[in-house]
This record gives structure tokens, C-alpha cells and sequence, in this order.
């Protein structure tokens, strides 16, 4: 399915760019007027009940128990999964206090360049996804 779709975005046709808009620094502009009461409270609600993240955890704890591992190795799953969950939360918070505004300008070229190479991108990693998948199914035969 998923290699078909990738032919499928490769034939479509080639849609109009839209061009950056400065969403980004204009977050970040209305981000520095908020109070650190108000960025603590709203933080601790979308962090500990997030649908989404619920759901990942469940399906992570999910997969750790299906992988049918041993105590020890259950617990140091479960360890990188928090340490791998927590690096990714707080890795574009630090890469702003340390860089600043260089890191909002390179977030804002990157996402430029995503959106001007939007359909290789995308039939790049739905080949690799799926030829991963089709090998794996293959295999398992």
C-alpha cells in the first residue's frame, strides 16, 4: 500500500508553494509576553494529559510486554523509553536557550526546504517504509 501511494505522489501533479510566513517567530514574539506561572501550569497540563502521548505510551508499555523480555530487560526498555520520550521533548527547548534566535532561523530554513522538496521527501520515505515492510513480510514467510 504504502509503495503504491508513493507512485501515487510521485505522478500527481506539482501543487503551488506556499511560501514562509513567519509563523514561527511570530509564536515566539507572543511566547515571551507569557508569565512563568501561567507557562508552568499550561506545560504540566498538555504534558501529562496529552491524548497522544497517552496513546504512545500505551502502545510503547504495549510492545515492551508483547517483546516477552525478562525483568531486567523490561526495566531498561522502560528506561530508554523514558530517557528517548524526555531527549526529544526537551532537545528543541535547549537547542533554543543555547542558540536563541539562530535556532528559530534555522528551524524556519528547514522547514523551507521541506516545503520546496515536499514530494521527493515524501516518496522518499514511503519506498523506504514500504520496501522495510515488504522485506520484513518476505522474510517472516
Amino acid at each position: 500500500v504504502l509503495l503504491s501511494y508513493a507512485s501515487v505522489v510521485h505522478r500527481r501533479p506539482q501543487t503551488a508553494r506556499r511560501t514562509s510566513s513567519g509563523r514561527s517567530k511570530a509564536a515566539l514574539e507572543r511566547l515571551q509576553h507569557v508569565h512563568v506561572v501561567t507557562a508552568s501550569g499550561v506545560g504540566l497540563l498538555l504534558g501529562i494529559g496529552g491524548p497522544k502521548r497517552l496513546v504512545l505510551t500505551a502502545l510503547a508499555a504495549t510492545s515492551i510486554v508483547a517483546a516477552g523480555t525478562t525483568g531486567s530487560n523490561e526495566a531498561a526498555l522502560i528506561g530508554w523509553y523514558g530517557l528517548l520520550a524526555t531527549v526529544l521533548v526537551w532537545l528543541p527547548v535547549l537547542g533554543y536557550l543555547l542558540l536563541g534566535n539562530r535556532a528559530v532561523a534555522t528551524l524556519d530554513a528547514a522547514l523551507e526546504w521541506l516545503n520546496r522538496h515536499r514530494r521527493p521527501a515524501t516518496v522518499t520515505v514511503l519506498v523506504i517504509v514500504g520496501l522495510a515492510l515488504l522485506v520484513d513480510a518476505v522474510l517472516l514467510l
